[in-house]
């Protein structure tokens, strides 16, 4: 089996779960693990699943109704030792659905960690009416979010602006870009219920919107899984570093 290819960024890895749902692998589970676990893991979903089959073979597999799969793994994004894994597949019979408890991403939209989740919007008519996929914020994150903006403008104008320059790190996903403009909405009414003077320009006129991503380079998970060792080994040798100059200390 040759080793999984890892997304370039988080944007890119988010960029490929949404195309992918939206190209028929609509059925999905997901998953934290060490790293360590993550070769294994992978060898076996090709092993069962096929995860790392060429076109032509899932083209034969839509042929005869059977389901196709893919595996996307990413390093997690708050703890250095954890990847995050998502296993998806089309619909149709066979081993993927046979033994995996999937959603379908119509009924439980797929989710990263507990902040976004990918789901269908129906433009407005300006933007064609069709329904697309695209990420947003879920529901209980976003009203954090709002807690933040009410208690950002609460606080002043420097306090705004810092809150919506890390809100601006945010993967601008058109949905996540419409929640971001309904947080804006959300300061300046709490703003505008305190304050006489003119709400500050906290966001660009024009927020921007996903670039196309190049999804993926030349990392894969057997570089990736190097790297993380690598960290955690040099943790590891800091830690008992400091372990015995307190030792020293006694």
């Amino acid at each position: 089996m040759q080793s999984i290819n890892i997304p370039t960024s988080k944007a890119a890895a988010m960029s490929y779960l949404q195309l992918l749902v939206s190209t028929g692998y609509r059925n999905w589970t997901c998953g934290v693990m060490h790293f360590s676990k993550a070769e294994a893991f992978a060898s076996k979903m090709n092993s069962l699943y096929g995860v790392e089959a060429t076109q032509s073979q899932r083209e034969t597999l839509k042929k005869k109704g059977k389901a196709a799969a893919k595996l996307v793994i990413f390093p997690h994004d708050k703890d250095k030792t954890k990847v995050m894994y998502w296993l998806l597949a089309t619909p149709g019979s066979g081993l993927t659905h046979e033994r995996e408890k999937l959603s379908d991403a119509l009924k439980v939209p797929l989710t990263w960690r507990d902040q976004y989740h990918l789901t269908q919007i129906q433009r407005d008519r300006k933007q064609g009416g069709k329904i697309t996929w695209t990420w947003q914020m879920q529901k209980e994150y976003f009203k954090d979010q709002l807690a933040m903006s009410k208690g950002a403008a609460d606080s002043g104008e420097q306090a705004l602006k810092d809150y919506f320059s890390r809100i601006g790190h945010m993967p601008m996903f058109s949905g996540i870009r419409d929640q971001v403009i309904d947080l804006n909405d959300y300061g300046r009414k709490t703003w505008n219920k305190k304050r006489k003077s003119a709400y500050p320009q906290v966001l660009p006129v024009k927020l921007p919107t996903m670039p196309r991503i190049e999804v993926f380079k030349d990392l894969t998970l057997q570089d990736l899984v190097k790297q993380m060792n690598n960290v955690e080994n040099e943790r590891l040798l800091k830690a008992a570093d400091q372990a015995n100059e307190l030792l020293e200390l006694i």
